[in-house]
């Protein structure tokens, strides 16, 4: 049914399961792959677009036109006499004869090391959140997002976002065996565009979920997370930091404020809107000062679902 050069180092059943977006390992299959046909090295190229009609592969300034695979979007060629790595995109022609040229995500090694996945599974990776979530990266000269999540019992997890129309097809991402953790680095995704993950259950149900280790979120009621650098702040509370370590903390007299920013000050000129944490500090600093308090203790300043919350329903936890 299909060619040896679509099959070569794969099974029908794995092109049959990147079709039907299926594939716990996208990367095995897509991209470019080693192979040796008729006794002559060189690299067959696959890519996968369900809407796509046509497809090329550019690069060294060459345009490869791809063979398709019925009408599904799959699509391969052979290249003789290449070999890996080099630097390539893909360009997908649609029906209607629009085109999009795109760097293709598996073609980059996993962004998550072996010591990484290792405590992530034992559950004693105390700085995870400096791997699961969304942090942009360079690649091989490529700037994007490396996108991570823990999903142990998904059949399949795609990452959707504008940069593919909110389509769960064109993105799937790669299980890291047992730990549950899945893993892509997306090209040209950069600080402030919107994502989600989309998971497939093993029953075959689809579900869209926000990422519970992003760093920004969109505001309610809008669900969607964002690609933030958190890294890229300036903090300016260097003069306190110093004074505070020539302090003896354990002697001193405590009196703690406990405070939910949300409802604690709001500006009703303006319609009732919450103060920022800047107009807000000057009166918060009186207040405790006229009444005694040492300390202040915020109430969660996560995300929540509805202000009424008061911080106990936490969806964005960073």
């Amino acid at each position: 049914m299909y060619s040896d050069i679509l099959l070569s180092g794969i099974t029908a059943r794995d092109i049959e399961r990147i079709i039907r977006v299926e594939h716990s390992d996208p990367h095995s299959v897509l991209g470019g792959h080693p192979a040796t046909i008729g006794g002559k090295a060189g690299v067959v190229m696959r890519a996968f677009h369900p809407d796509a009609s046509k497809a090329f592969v550019l690069f060294q300034g060459k345009r490869h036109a791809m063979t398709a695979v019925d009408k599904s979007g799959l699509f391969y060629v052979w290249l003789p006499s290449c070999h890996l790595p080099f630097a390539y995109t893909v360009l997908f022609v649609f029906p209607d004869e629009s085109r999009w040229e795109t760097e293709v995500p598996y073609r980059f090694v996993p962004t998550l090391g072996a010591q990484d996945l290792h405590y992530a599974a034992e559950g004693k990776h105390y700085r995870l959140y400096e791997k699961l979530g969304a942090h942009e990266r360079e690649m091989e000269g490529v700037k994007g997002t490396a996108f991570a999540v823990w999903a142990p019992n998904a059949g399949r997890v795609s990452v959707i976002g504008d940069f593919n129309r909110w389509d769960g097809r064109i993105t799937p991402m790669r299980s890291m065996g047992s730990t549950g953790i899945w893993e892509i680095f997306v090209p040209g995704v950069q600080q402030g565009d919107l994502y989600k993950y989309e998971i497939k259950t093993h029953g075959g149900d689809l579900r869209i979920k926000t990422d519970p280790m992003a760093f920004s979120m969109e505001l309610r009621p809008e669900t969607a997370t964002r690609v933030w650098n958190v890294d890229s702040y300036e903090w300016s509370d260097r003069l306190w930091i110093e004074d505070r370590a020539k302090r003896d903390t354990f002697s001193n007299a405590m009196n703690i404020y406990e405070v939910h920013l949300g409802s604690w000050l709001r500006i009703p000129e303006e319609g009732n809107r919450w103060a920022t944490y800047r107009e807000m500090a000057a009166t918060l600093v009186k207040h405790m000062k006229e009444y005694g308090f040492t300390h202040v203790e915020l109430m969660p300043i996560m995300e929540h679902p509805f202000d009424a919350s008061w911080g106990y329903q936490v969806t964005g936890y960073y």
